[in-house]
């Protein structure tokens, strides 16, 4: 009889995760923010993945555009946008109201 062998903490976690991908429905990636969408679409490789784009653009009626644009592209950098958008946004606010 063979030795059953543990799954490393590396190889539980992305099992986690990909349990957590398929449990992600339509519903629940039309409401979710942005920034959590990009994280459901990246890939193991930190790198967003076509299908999961596909979808996303799918239930939130992006263009196709939007997707050849995203794939492939690193989620840092994704989310480095993100936070370089909202600083600017914050900045342009403060002016405007001060």
């Amino acid at each position: 009889m063979g030795k059953k062998r543990r799954l490393t903490i590396d190889e539980s976690l992305k099992k986690a995760a990909q349990l957590a991908r398929d449990w992600i429905g339509d519903d629940d990636l039309k409401v979710m923010t942005y920034a959590d969408a990009m994280f459901w679409a990246a890939g193991e490789d930190g790198r967003l993945v076509k299908s999961h784009l596909e979808r996303i653009a799918r239930v939130r009626n992006y263009k196709s555009g939007w997707v050849y644009f995203n794939e492939g592209r690193l989620l840092r950098d994704v989310l480095a946008e993100l936070e370089e958008g909202k600083r600017q946004k914050s900045l342009r606010e403060f002016f405007r109201d001060g």
